[in-house]
């Protein structure tokens, strides 16, 4: 027969953040990081009549030749605990811009809000509508920005596929075992 390939390592972990203003978040991220589908996060909260999932199985088949290529990715709004081993996993992060949502993100300089080392070690996202201004903040943190129309879908699938090609990047170059 022929010889089974190695199993590569466990699921990657993407954190958003917990807020419902956030653009993406537990109520939106699955339609969005599986098929490029961006809902606005409020309408997704409605649907959802509030009841928000700990965890989304998020089933990217985008840039993978096959739909049988296609891999597992955990999406969290809580951070695993500091010393956990799921940090191991953990390769992405969408931010809503604010320092405190790496308060308890266990690298150098992340509770004191100095992001270096951690988009050094997490490859970090952040989407904004077009209409919006970048905050001072963001505009000096090492993340790839992504700008939404408030209401023309047409670019959603583009930018998804360009966040999971600049993750892939990301993750080569730090060999990366885990499934992507």
């Amino acid at each position: 027969g022929v010889p089974a390939k190695p199993k590569r390592g466990g699921v990657p972990i993407i954190i958003v953040p917990s807020g419902l203003t956030s653009m993406v978040n537990m109520y939106n991220a699955q339609p969005f990081l599986e098929a490029g589908r961006y809902v606005p996060a409020a309408e997704a909260h409605a649907r959802a009549n509030g009841q928000k999932p700990s965890l989304v199985v998020v089933n990217r088949t985008a840039g993978k030749a096959s739909a049988s290529e296609a891999a597992p990715y955990h999406v969290v709004d809580k951070p695993p605990a500091k010393g956990s081993p799921d940090w191991q996993r953990v390769v992405a992060v969408i931010t809503q811009g604010a320092k405190w949502q790496f308060k308890d993100f266990p690298f150098k300089g992340a509770a004191q809000g100095d992001m270096l080392e951690t988009f050094r070690n997490v490859c970090g996202f952040y989407l904004h509508y077009s209409d919006e201004k970048v905050p001072e903040t963001v505009s000096n943190w090492n993340v790839k920005r992504y700008a939404l129309h408030r209401t023309n879908r047409h670019n959603d699938t583009k930018i998804m596929l360009d966040m999971y090609h600049t993750l892939d990047t990301f993750l080569l170059s730090r060999k990366s075992s885990l499934s992507f």
